[in-house]
């Protein structure tokens, strides 16, 4: 795998719930083939995906990887921008039918290769699965719900006293320093973020290819309203960016991506340390727009409310944890019941057409 290329989440488990982005990202009047995967768990989708990837990465395309927002070692999806060509996971939750059948969208059923008869014998056994794996999510969903209600209410805290007019200024100082003239003004929503049984997961995007990185330093929950200004600010100068929805607060980013002029502003965390090696960094501490006085006058309640938040987010991760072992159960159920010699005679199909 080019470690340079895009990586993001095709979708996200979010504080308000199942959000997936795959029309924005397999857009039909953007591509001009869109291969959709039709099969249950444990059919081989993720594997045909991987095996084209790393096919068409050795002949030289540019591969853009969408993982599954569940299972990071998952895909949900490739596109190869330089041929116009995708190939996604279009079951549930994020079902995808042919929008225009044949002339864009095909499909493939590696449900063909079922051994039904295999099947049948473990019927109890996959409905008992599927409906215990439903109940795992929906208390996952529960548990971030919660986080997120609270961590509004610490938002809002923190942000009484905000300092609007020296975020706009820091914004008009930025834009002085990336924005790029001749700009389309394109805004391009995608994902790195995510909760699983891992816990709060994230891709890297577009860093690898960002030349100048801005970390965003935020003890007290204030970056989704930064960036969201330096976004309006962006599309009012006609700039073109990635938009990356927060998982923590889905109708703001957490991050932003542009391109042309190799600036990326994403959080300080963990898990970006290595990929920033090299590069020109800035940090960006949200802690100076806050009244200093209002995060005094209220440090406990915000002690309080990051302890339930952990909380909250360790019975997500849990329950999550539980689904995926649910769902690995029903995948070696539907593994052990495939004929994967015709699913590698689809990938040879793809490849052929793709890269001819």
């Amino acid at each position: 795998m080019n470690e340079n290329h895009p990586r993001y989440f095709a979708a996200q488990n979010t504080t308000k719930g199942f959000y997936s982005y795959f029309t924005e990202i397999f857009d039909p009047d953007r591509l001009s083939r869109i291969f959709i995967i039709k099969g249950g768990p444990g059919t081989g989708k993720s594997g045909i995906m991987r095996s084209v990837a790393a096919l068409a990465e050795e002949a030289g395309e540019k591969v853009e990887r969408y993982y599954c927002s569940s299972d990071p070692n998952s895909l949900d999806g490739i596109i190869l921008p330089e041929s116009g060509s995708a190939i996604l996971d279009g079951t549930s939750p994020h079902t995808r039918d042919p929008i225009y059948p044949g002339a864009v969208d095909r499909i493939i059923n590696t449900g063909a290769y079922w051994d039904i008869s295999a099947l049948m014998k473990h019927k109890s056994e996959i409905l008992s699965l599927i409906r215990e794996g439903k109940r795992q999510y929906k208390r996952a969903y529960g548990f971030l719900n919660a986080a997120g209600e609270i961590l509004l209410e610490m938002q809002r805290i923190a942000s009484k006293n905000l300092n609007v007019e020296k975020i706009d200024e820091q914004i008009r100082r930025l834009g002085n320093k990336i924005f790029q003239n001749k700009e389309e003004g394109l805004q391009t929503i995608r994902a790195i973020s995510t909760f699983n049984s891992s816990g709060l997961s994230r891709q890297p995007g577009s860093i690898n290819s960002s030349k100048k990185v801005w970390l965003i330093r935020d003890a007290y929950n204030i970056a989704p309203i930064f960036l969201e200004k330096l976004s309006q600010y962006a599309q009012s100068e006609k700039q073109s960016f990635i938009y990356c929805p927060s998982c923590l607060y889905p109708d703001k980013p957490d991050a932003l991506f542009f391109s042309h002029s190799g600036a990326a502003f994403i959080p300080e965390c963990d898990e970006y340390t290595d990929l920033i090696k090299g590069k020109e960094i800035h940090i960006l501490n949200m802690h100076r727009f806050i009244s200093e006085g209002e995060i005094r006058s209220n440090r406990q309640k915000m002690k309080f409310g990051k302890r339930c938040v952990d909380s909250l987010f360790i019975g997500a991760t849990e329950a999550f944890s539980e689904a995926a072992d649910t769902h690995a159960k029903l995948e070696k159920i539907y593994t052990s019941a495939m004929d994967f010699t015709g699913v590698n005679l689809e990938i040879r199909k793809i490849v052929q057409e793709i890269l001819r």
